[in-house]
């Protein structure tokens, strides 16, 4: 039987053949995926069909596929204000640090990150840093999940021209970074940084990170673009060894089209957005603290809008557990999360959770919800009455 992670709710679903029904759910796992634009698709579409002949072949359509890319690479430069550098088109943020990591022309003297980055991050980081025999130093965060910049500074004076590598906006409680001041600190020490920023591109303004950094990379599936696509984005401090080195195969002109338009689409929708995330978070918090159960804010008061985490201690009191909450949410038809997509269980303390001071009562019992373009308030209503009576079926 084939599952998305290991967790035995998901099996005991299957098993009882519960289906999801679409128009009645509630999502609230933006931050994982979002469904795809349907304009973004049409133009997809209409690319696919139009410039479909080999990039490297030696006659005039060819040439017309290879001049698109060319296009598209500038138009990423100018929403980057880059004059010079390497765009690369990739699967996702994950393969974009991948391609840096193994292409790097002048490698680092150690690699630098937060405590709290994505999972992926941090493993990639590490196997880099053994590979390389170079030191791999993680920073730690203070309650509000912000990195420690007089650590940044301190680790960077022993370790200079290093590579620090972070996320602007946390995934799991959207803390926010102060990336002007981590800029500063990286560049006093010959430093050069690299944003993981498909929650940045998602939740902030660019000039909030993008002026802040030597490159970044980013994930369709996260603003509204196609799955298996993405973006590294270089200026010449962080120049590959071959401008193709990674890119294997004929490259997927209509994907790369199509994720540059979700870029330029989402940007226009984001001010928007995020004024309606502040209300309906402000408006979400008041709905679930009405509730029987007790509910504790975990995420910062200032942080990146549509990004709430919460915890619901009342289920380490019950006979139940982590699987059993979220078994129980999946047959009321709603989608949330606790960890990245990748960590694969929806057991245990949140990491991240702990790295920020909190004790394992809160880590324990923290969910994650993250909104989007339809996220509305009688989502609320409804994963509070979901909660409302799991708790009171499996109260001791």
């Amino acid at each position: 039987m084939n599952l998305s992670c290991n967790c035995r709710h998901l099996q005991k679903l299957k098993e009882a053949r519960v289906s999801i029904d679409e128009p009645t759910a509630v999502y609230l796992d933006y931050n994982a995926a979002c469904p795809p634009d349907p304009a973004v698709l049409a133009h997809y579409q209409n690319t696919a069909m139009k410039i479909w002949a080999h990039p490297d072949s030696p006659h005039l359509a060819g040439q017309k596929v290879l001049d698109h890319m060319e296009e598209l690479k500038k138009r990423w430069k100018s929403l980057s204000s880059m004059e010079d550098g390497s765009i690369q088109f990739c699967r996702g943020s994950t393969d974009a640090l991948s391609l840096l990591l193994r292409n790097i022309r002048i490698p680092p003297k150690a690699v630098i990150t937060g405590c709290c980055e994505h999972n992926t991050v941090i493993e990639q980081s590490k196997a880099y840093c053994k590979k390389q025999k170079i030191p791999f130093i993680q920073i730690p965060v203070n309650r509000k999940g912000c990195i420690d910049p007089d650590k940044l500074r301190s680790d960077l004076k022993e370790n200079p021209e290093s590579l620090f590598i972070y996320s602007p906006v946390n995934h799991e409680t959207g803390a926010l970074q102060d990336c002007a001041l981590l800029w500063d600190i990286c560049v006093e020490n010959e430093t050069r940084v690299f944003l993981d920023a498909p929650q940045a591109m998602a939740r902030l303004e660019s000039d909030h990170w993008m002026p802040y950094a030597h490159g970044y990379s980013l994930s369709g599936q996260k603003i509204y673009g196609l799955k298996g696509t993405g973006v590294c984005v270089l200026k010449p401090e962080l120049e590959l060894c071959d401008d193709k080195t990674g890119n294997t195969g004929t490259p997927d002109i209509p994907a790369a089209s199509a994720l540059t338009r979700a870029v330029e689409l989402y940007r226009k929708d984001l001010p928007e957005l995020q004024n309606y995330w502040e209300i309906l978070c402000t408006e979400g918090i008041q709905i679930l603290s009405a509730a029987d159960f007790e509910l504790i804010v975990l995420s910062p008061e200032k942080n990146a809008p549509g990004i709430l985490c919460i915890s619901v201690p009342d289920l380490l009191k019950c006979s139940k557990t982590m699987e059993d909450l979220f078994y129980h949410l999946n047959r009321e038809g709603i989608f949330l999360s606790r960890f990245s997509a990748c960590t694969g269980s929806v057991n245990g303390n949140s990491r991240i959770l702990e790295q920020m001071g909190f004790n394992s009562e809160l880590s324990g019992s923290s969910l994650r919800i993250s909104l989007g373009r339809k996220s509305k308030r009688d989502d609320f209503f409804r994963l509070r009455k979901a909660l409302t009576t799991f708790f009171a079926i499996n109260s001791l």
